[in-house]
């Protein structure tokens, strides 16, 4: 039995995950046939709320708010939906910024230091309070960070933070059961770590599997402890972002422009860009402090300097209407 399998009472840790899991199955996407029926309409109670599906109206009514989405979207309220529809989300989210580390590791040309420092520079003045500015790593590993030393002079940065990698899939072992994580972060935990991100470093997790791996981790740590790490790869980071903020997680790991992709874990494509993010949580209403139009400038930045478009759906869509 390996470290990862010792009991540490983990052993019925998933039932309630996988309970949950088992929602998200293609059986539980399939019409229901037991929801009582009249004519066109179906009415599922679902406790406190109660939603109505029309075959032709797309109607919806919920803790009685009625919308119906086949009228006029200009005279609907759609601003109070979020919320209703969604759990409780958090009112802030604190954003990490992982470009210039995360984001620049895979490069194979070496990006100059002063570039480095000039776009970290332009993120801190877009808002974001956390950016990674290196890691101290071997540089025959990781040539792209043999600067480190030069990057971080005068650079703050977030003591008693660590991570737990591959939190869903790994490209050598495969699904990664949600027990695992649990143990690994609470051994982070108990060693006085004041965060832990939880990345899914291949991007292979969905919003099911991501929720039975967030449930069983925090069983163990604190949610105001834990952050989430999503990779792009299968298009899957913003739905998983959403499902991590409805379980009450408000920090978040994104790289501007979508850049990064571990060198050691193949498969992994880039991180989920984080002009896409603050524009989703600023549609969900929720403060970032992040001045997106001066996010995207940095972006802009480092792109232009790689000899590449943005990553970022939200620059592409936004760039084109100001063109």
């Amino acid at each position: 039995m390996s470290s990862l399998e010792e009991p540490l009472g983990l052993g019925d840790l998933p039932k309630l995950s996988i309970n949950r899991l088992e929602r998200f199955s293609p059986s539980a996407c399939r019409a229901s046939v037991d929801d009582s029926n009249t004519n066109n309409y179906k009415h599922r109670n679902g406790g406190n709320n109660q939603t109505i599906f029309h075959s032709s109206a797309h109607s919806w009514h919920m803790q009685g708010q009625y919308t119906d989405s086949s009228c006029n979207g200009v005279d609907m309220e759609f601003r109070a939906l979020p919320r209703k529809v969604l759990w409780d989300l958090p009112r802030f989210v604190k954003i990490v910024e992982v470009g210039p580390r995360d984001g620049l590791q895979n490069e194979k040309n070496t990006v100059p230091t002063s570039v480095k420092i000039e776009l970290i520079h332009k993120l801190v003045a877009s808002g974001l309070s956390v950016v990674e500015a290196t890691s101290f790593v071997s540089p025959k590993w990781v040539p792209q960070l043999a600067d480190a030393k030069d990057v971080v002079e005068g650079i703050k940065h977030v003591p008693d933070v660590r991570y737990v990698s591959c939190v869903v899939g790994c490209p050598v072992e495969g699904t990664i059961h949600p027990s695992k994580v649990a143990y690994v972060a609470k051994e982070l935990y108990d060693m006085g770590c004041s965060e832990i991100s939880l990345g899914d470093t291949i991007g292979v997790g969905t919003p099911g599997s991501v929720l039975a791996m967030l449930e069983a981790v925090m069983s163990f740590v604190p949610v105001d402890k834990i952050a989430v790490h999503f990779h792009d790869t299968y298009g899957q980071a913003l739905a998983n972002i959403l499902v991590s903020l409805q379980l009450g997680i408000n920090i978040v790991d994104s790289s501007v422009s979508g850049l990064g992709g571990c060198p050691y874990a193949k498969g992994a494509t880039g991180n989920v860009a984080t002009e896409d993010v603050v524009y989703m949580l600023h549609g969900l209403g929720i403060e970032t402090n992040v001045d997106l139009n001066k996010l995207m400038d940095a972006g802009d930045y480092i792109s232009k300097h790689l000899g590449r478009q943005s990553g970022s759906k939200t620059t592409t869509a936004l760039r084109k209407l100001t063109t």
